[in-house]
């Protein structure tokens, strides 16, 4: 068993791919109720810690550099989209990933979101500064599902939720890709071949909706930063260190003020530059 699984994870093109594979083996021998022995066999520590070095390393340089956010994708360019949206129409992928922006959400999660207003409430969820909740969100294992404050760069929230709707409703046809398989996943692969063109993957569409949303919201600091995106990921609040995973959208650069015509200031300026 330790050979095959050595070979499975070796003949991946990179070490962390390789440990993917070993972790899917894993998870499959887990759903069969495999021995236990027969998992443990699986394990190849030395893959594993090499594979963690790695995106250990990412992580760092992520968090040091940053990610650009393509123009497409700017917030305004988001939200104009959305606002020519036509729910009596079939959904277009593009309007899938904007609406996808918009709900910071994974494609996991698309398929069974639940966005409503909420009364007020004495459990420990309720928090009196939201109204709307929503539920269905990819959680933690062992974790029990409670309504979690919906945050989001569209403030119609009446209007957000019949976007999803509108998505949800075209899954089986149009974007079958969002159904999961037996093991609990999607196939990403049409939204990443859709996105290459703009040289990011459906990874980076979380990133950049948590990012939107704290510029919509008002942020006025890291706090608020690291607050409003906790919200909008549906991270625990007490988990600083998950918000810091993802890493931070680097801003946006500042274009160039166009010179007047006829500007003798300028022109003066210029000339002694020259």
């Amino acid at each position: 068993i330790n050979g095959i699984a050595y070979d499975l994870a070796s003949s991946a093109p990179t070490t962390v791919a390789g440990n993917s594979r070993l972790n899917l083996l894993r998870k499959e021998l887990h759903s069969l109720k495999a021995n236990y022995l027969i998992t443990e066999a699986t394990k190849i520590p030395f893959i594993t810690e090499k594979a963690n070095q790695i995106q250990a390393r990412k992580r760092i340089l992520h968090g040091i550099n940053g990610y650009d956010c393509p123009k497409f994708f700017y917030l305004e360019k988001v939200q104009e989209r959305l606002n020519k949206c036509n729910i009596t129409k079939s959904p277009s992928m593009q309007n899938l990933i904007d609406i996808m922006i918009m709900l910071c959400i994974r494609s996991a999660d698309v398929k069974n979101l639940c966005i409503n207003r909420y009364k007020p409430s004495r459990e420990s969820w309720y928090n009196p500064d939201y109204s709307w909740y929503c539920i269905g969100y990819a959680k933690n294992k062992g974790e029990v599902e409670e309504p979690w404050p919906f945050l989001s760069i569209e403030k119609n929230l009446i209007q957000a939720r019949e976007l999803l709707i509108w998505i949800q409703r075209s899954i089986p046809d149009k974007f079958p890709f969002l159904l999961k398989n037996k093991n609990g996943n999607t196939n990403v692969a049409p939204l990443n071949q859709f996105l290459s063109r703009y040289r990011i993957t459906s990874y980076m569409l979380r990133k950049i909706g948590a990012d939107h949303a704290f510029r919509v919201h008002g942020g006025r600091n890291d706090s608020c930063y690291q607050y409003l995106w906790q919200l909008a990921c549906r991270h625990k609040i007490d988990h600083a260190l998950s918000v810091k995973h993802y890493g931070v959208m680097n801003d946006r650069p500042n274009a160039p003020a166009p010179k007047q015509e006829n500007s003798e200031v300028e022109d003066i300026i210029d000339l002694y530059n020259y």
